[in-house]
């Protein structure tokens, strides 16, 4: 099952019942992109990022040597 087809459908299913309700939308993105990144955390994903294409490496590296 494609989850982003059924993902866009409920936001959709959301603001259509919502509309119907006269409930606001949100004049906000919710999931706050634009917010400003400290050094910390663009640094610590630099790391996990590293760190995963060293795993996957290791693991394309086991695989390899087992066939």
């Amino acid at each position: 099952m494609d989850r982003t087809a059924l993902f866009k459908a409920t936001v959709k299913t959301i603001r259509t019942k919502n509309k119907a309700l006269g409930v606001k939308e949100a004049t906000r993105d919710i999931l706050g992109s634009k917010r400003q990144k400290s050094e910390f955390g663009t640094r610590a994903k630099d790391v996990v990022r590293c760190d995963i294409k060293l795993h996957l490496g290791v693991w394309k590296a086991r695989i390899t040597n087992s066939e």
